[in-house]
């Protein structure tokens, strides 16, 4: 009998693995792409704990330009160059938000493409960069390079 419920437990374990988000289906959600003819070339995730602090990168990479056409005919997307939130997130004075551990900038300098900042916080009227906690999250696309960066940031 111990054995039987062992093993039905060890079967609804597995199966209860098997369900969950992919980083694409947070990506997917969150920008409000379809980004499943896209490959994944670089990710990580440091959610988690009690309070649910942490960083989501996904980089994905398309081989055709269905994420670019589903950006263009988007008004939330805005064209790069960035307004000067983004720009600091990226390249000023925050961007070390934006980095790896060792301080290496996780999003290049993107001449052609397209940028969308989602403020999680946005309830309240204040510069996000003002504020003592950030949470929001960064759509980069570089429409040369057919390269989606998703960065999601709480703190």
């Amino acid at each position: 009998m111990k054995k039987v419920v062992a093993i039905i437990c060890a079967i609804f374990i597995f199966a209860f693995s098997l369900i969950g988000c992919s980083l694409k289906d947070t990506v997917a959600y969150n920008l409000k792409l379809n980004v499943s003819s896209g490959e994944v070339s670089e990710s990580f995730d440091t959610h988690g704990g009690f309070s649910g602090d942490g960083i989501t990168f996904v980089k994905i990479k398309f081989s055709d330009d269905s994420a670019l056409t589903q950006i263009e005919n988007n008004n939330i997307w805005k064209s790069l160059p960035s307004d000067k939130t983004v720009n600091d997130l990226l390249y000023g004075n925050y961007s070390d938000f934006v980095c790896d551990e060792d301080g290496n900038s996780l999003i290049p300098e993107i001449k052609n493409g397209y940028s969308l900042l989602i403020d999680k916080q946005n309830e309240t009227l204040t510069n996000m960069l003002e504020r003592a906690s950030f949470n929001f999250i960064l759509g980069i696309y570089d429409a040369d390079t057919d390269i989606l960066y998703f960065y999601e940031l709480d703190t």
